[in-house]
């Protein structure tokens, strides 16, 4: 089986996933519905995976969040959670599919998974600490999910994709040593380092996604005092 193939989960794929665990469950669920690609299912479970164990929030905004898969992986994974926010600048049919499909695993975590309508241009940054994620926003949209994290004093947690080195400042020297994937990665990676915010990198699972460097930065914690700023 392919698992980078954006072929969608169809109810004959179930008979792949014929355990107990949640992993199965969920995949049955969503082949059930028929609405999601199956690389979109691995990615976003291998992403949660690699980031869960980071969140330092009871709410959690998931950006650019497309079908909102993240979200409601999130939301049954991690009991802690009180409120999950999809936010994108428009709601897909296959959220409210998902959710019908995936209710009876648990319905009080599904419950606790809201979509709003709202681009991350027009977004306002959370008033209290949360746990942002942003899975494939592309380009300069990751920029824009760090931004709203810097301003929150939020932890965030983002897979980049679709890497536009005019759209962030990178030093030249990163440029002609680095690729540009990179670069704009390292980049990334230290304006958050420079802001306070500690900062980590995992790979998801390189079969199904070229774009598989994931990175977290873990904001201070409240009280804690920021770095100087350098203007």
């Amino acid at each position: 089986m392919k698992r980078s193939s954006r072929k969608r989960l169809h109810p004959g794929a179930a008979i792949n996933y014929p355990g107990d665990t949640v992993h199965d469950r969920v995949a049955r669920a969503l082949a059930s519905a028929s609405c999601i690609p199956r690389k979109e299912f691995f990615e976003s479970w291998s992403f949660v995976n690699r980031i869960r164990r980071h969140i330092d929030a009871d709410v959690v905004w998931d950006l650019c969040a497309g079908h909102g898969l993240v979200a409601f992986l999130l939301a049954l994974l991690e009991p802690q959670l009180r409120v999950v926010r999809a936010i994108d600048k428009r709601k897909p049919l296959s959220f409210e599919r998902m959710r019908v499909v995936l209710a009876p695993l648990d319905e009080a975590r599904v419950a606790k998974v809201s979509f709003e309508e709202v681009s991350l241009g027009k977004l306002e940054p959370p008033r209290d600490r949360v746990f942002l994620t942003a899975v494939h926003a592309c380009g300069r949209r990751t920029d824009e999910a760090i931004e709203i994290a810097l301003a929150a004093r939020s932890s965030i947690a983002v897979l980049p994709c679709c890497h536009d080195v005019s759209e962030v400042e990178v030093p030249e020297a990163i440029r002609q040593r680095w690729s540009k994937k990179e670069a704009v990665d390292i980049a990334r990676i230290y304006k958050l380092h420079a802001a306070g915010w500690r900062t980590l990198s995992r790979k998801v699972d390189e079969d199904v996604t070229q774009a598989a460097d994931a990175i977290i930065a873990l904001a201070p914690l409240p009280g804690q005092p920021l770095p100087p700023s350098s203007s």
